[in-house]
């Protein structure tokens, strides 16, 4: 049913006539004061380059920690998501989640665009003038409103928030009427890419390109009222295909996909964006860092802690900033970096042909790790074929070699040709440092260091027996953190005992559920597991726990709540409960229909006792199978699964195993890995990558050759066999770029 939203004093039939004309005449009509010419230099359309930047110094000005909790589900956008957020053009929602993943209505899209191309003020005035004479429909309600044989867009009460954005958005000419019938539904990215080209003033090559024959496998699914438009936006750089030679025209646009097409945007219309910094890093230090651009003064700017730094598209800490790399530098303009993006690493200096120090590492197939009398810092080189070792004159096996050992190496053409032991390791001692990485090999679990106020990394195997401890808690290996700040004790070649004086996460949000709790006069603390990482933290004297709009005291908090927790110095300063452990359950069976909707996604699942159970997903869903974090659309007919259920609604999905656990499958190794459940590789085949679990009895080949797990490399592409989901025979096809 249409309801009136203009004076009551009309009468409904006169209301709607008025209010439809003024709709009509306010959609139509061109605003002069809004409107722009086409510019010839570049796209050329933001209006007025100087206030846009005045508004976003006022903005980025009170950010302090660009990251969202759920970002690395769409880690390729990273950069543009915190850009995004910055810049003050696509926000987050509650509980500091983004949603990358989710579908973009059309009212949302046309919003972010508004917002990019500085008419938000505008797009505010024309609600304030016209706002109350339009005519607002009830979310169920399905009438249509016509002027002169044109339908006008439903403007639903949900969507009365962007009024402001789709006036601007027609008037400007990026939409039309009859393509917004429905803005709360998915904008396509055919659809997407039409009202972008429109918006840069490209409709005229958009129309010359009506009959182009787009190269995309798909490209009769592409509508053909759009197919310039796409030709166009592809031309222009704004949209890419897909690996597998798909455009995927009808496919909704993410938000993170709209992020990465406004960051394209705002990169060309402001080449000398302020706030942005690109160049080579000449100074750092734990909080400062001198940049040299490629024209220009250097500028200094201050790492805080707070700082996003990107490396490969993942999250990096400070130490991982060298001098020598080129980095790209958001600032919040008051010298105070926001965002550090590496985009390449330093040239390494040529190794030196002689070196004296002590062994910090040692790495197979045959390599070691030099600390440097002379203190410039580590050197690493793998040894030649026909190197010689030797002590007091007697030649010894590299086997020999221990952390520790005080060597002499001569160095040939990048490799080691002789290695002179000067004297053996000491009986006990202890390192300090920063946890800077932690490996699992068949050989056991080792763990490496960033020695405290030095440049030296050292490295170290943990011996079976060792003892990890926190303050009065006695911890596992697998409770140590990179970042960790660690004492070590060494007996022989292996380290005793790590000592943890500060957690690396001491500041910010962590979450987890409640596996423990202990309140005793001794202190407070609680368990909290999140996936395959357990730790213990320390409630704070003055902790605020929260469950909704109730504040609970620590006594309520139970084994198996769903928490969020701040943590200031390493202490629970506050505690909110996401779910009670009443609340939740898990579901646990094959998959059997996967229905993906913007509206509603749904998944059903066939137990054990053979009934089927449905449920619907949560926005953010997490979908992980082994170690990979996968999107929805990922799940699959005949998946073995494992269901969280929060509150009737699905927020984890965990593949335990995929429908082809027999069968031949290939791809390239991307990555190794060892933990008490066994070996396990990551193969990547096109855009798919998954773990498989190796067999103890697996097989590896190379050619007529047998070879061990061990002697598998990262860029190995191979053929797997599978039994029961796991890798009984592996086929080496071809050798990674490390091989030989």
């Amino acid at each position: 049913m249409v309801r009136k939203y203009a004076r009551r004093i009309l009468n409904r039939k006169i209301a709607m006539s008025l209010a439809a004309a003024l709709l009509a005449l306010a959609m139509i009509a061109a605003v002069p004061a809004t409107s722009f010419a086409k510019n010839g230099n570049g796209w050329g359309r933001l209006k007025d380059a100087e206030k846009f930047l005045n508004k976003v110094a006022d903005h980025i000005k009170k950010e302090k920690d660009l990251r969202f909790v759920d970002w690395d589900e769409a880690e390729w956008a990273i950069q543009c998501i915190a850009k995004m957020r910055a810049l003050g053009i696509i926000n987050g929602y509650e509980g500091n989640v983004f949603r990358p993943n989710q579908a973009v209505k059309q009212a949302e899209a046309l919003a972010m665009m508004v917002r990019a191309f500085d008419l938000e003020d505008e797009a505010q005035d024309l609600v304030k003038k016209y706002g109350s004479l339009f005519i607002s429909f009830d979310d169920d309600d399905y009438g249509s409103i016509y002027v002169d044989g044109k339908s006008l867009p439903k403007v639903s009460r949900s969507v009365h928030w962007a009024l402001g954005y789709i006036l601007i958005a027609v008037d400007q000419g990026w939409v039309r009427l009859s393509e917004i019938t429905n803005p709360q539904a998915a904008a396509s990215r055919e659809w997407i890419a039409m009202v972008m080209v429109r918006a840069l003033g490209h409709e005229d090559e958009a129309q010359a390109q009506m009959n182009a024959k787009l190269s995309f496998k798909d490209a009769n699914a592409v509508s053909r009222n759009r197919v310039g438009y796409v030709a166009e936006a592809v031309a222009m750089g704004l949209f890419e295909g897909y690996d597998d030679g798909t455009f995927k025209p009808q496919r909704a646009v993410t938000r993170a996909e709209m992020a990465a097409i406004l960051d394209r945007f705002l990169d060309n219309e402001l080449p000398s964006n302020p706030f942005m910094v690109s160049g080579k890093v000449t100074e750092v230090s734990s909080n400062r860092m001198k940049i040299a651009p490629q024209s220009g003064s250097p500028v200094t700017l201050t790492i805080s802690n707070d700082a996003l730094i990107l490396k490969n598209n993942k999250a990096a800490s400070k130490g991982d900033i060298k001098v020598g790399q080129q980095v790209e530098v958001l600032s919040n303009g008051n010298g105070v970096a926001l965002l550090v993006v590496i985009k390449s690493e330093a040239t390494p200096a040529p190794l030196p042909t002689e070196v004296t120090g002590s062994i910090v590492a040692i790495a197979t197939p045959r390599a070691i790790t030099v600390a440097t009398d002379s203190k410039s810092g580590n050197v690493t080189v793998s040894l030649d074929d026909n190197c010689t070792i030797r002590e007091n004159n007697q030649a010894v096996s590299f086997s020999s070699l221990n952390i520790g050992d005080r060597v002499k190496v001569t160095i040939q053409n990048g490799k080691a040709v002789r290695i002179e032991v000067l004297q053996r390791q000491g009986a006990t001692s202890t390192v300090s440092g920063k946890v800077t990485g932690i490996t699992q090999t068949n050989a056991g679990t080792s763990i490496t260091v960033k020695k405290t106020n030095s440049d030296v990394y050292y490295g170290v195997t943990l011996a079976d027996n060792c003892v990890v401890v926190y303050g009065s808690q006695t911890l596992n290996v697998a409770d140590i953190q990179v970042n960790d700040t660690v004492t070590l004790t060494i007996q022989g070649a292996k380290c005793v005992k790590v000592t943890i004086t500060a957690r690396a996460d001491t500041w910010g949000d962590v979450g987890g559920t409640i596996t423990g709790i202990t309140l005793a006069n001794t202190g407070r603390s609680i368990i909290i597991k999140d996936g395959s990482t357990t730790r213990t933290i320390a409630l704070a004297d003055n902790v605020v726990v929260k469950y909704g709009n109730s504040t609970l005291g620590v006594n309520d908090l139970r084994l198996g709540d769903v928490v969020r927790i701040d943590l200031v110095n390493n202490k629970a300063a506050e505690i909110r409960i996401t779910a009670r452990a009443d609340e939740q359950q898990t579901i646990t069976g094959m998959v059997t229909a996967v229905l993906l909707s913007t509206d509603e996604s749904k998944l059903t699942v066939k137990k054990a006792d053979n009934t089927s159970v449905t449920v619907a997903l949560a926005d953010d869903v997490k979908v992980t199978f082994g170690s990979e974090t996968l999107t929805p659309d990922k799940i699959a007919y005949g998946d073995t699964v494992t269901l969280k259920v929060v509150n009737n609604i699905c927020t984890e999905v965990k593949i335990t195993a995929r429908l082809d656990t027999w069968g031949d499958v290939g791809g390239t190794i991307r990555g190794i890995s060892l933990t008490t459940a066994g070996w396990s590789i990551e193969l990547r085949d096109g855009s798919t990558t998954r773990t498989i679990a190796l067999a103890n009895n697996v097989v590896v080949r190379y050619g007529n050759s047998i070879l061990g797990v061990s002697d598998l490399r990262p860029g190995d592409v191979v053929r797997v066999d599978l039994e029961n989901n796991k890798a009984v025979e592996i086929r080496v096809t071809s050798r990674g770029s490390t091989g030989s």
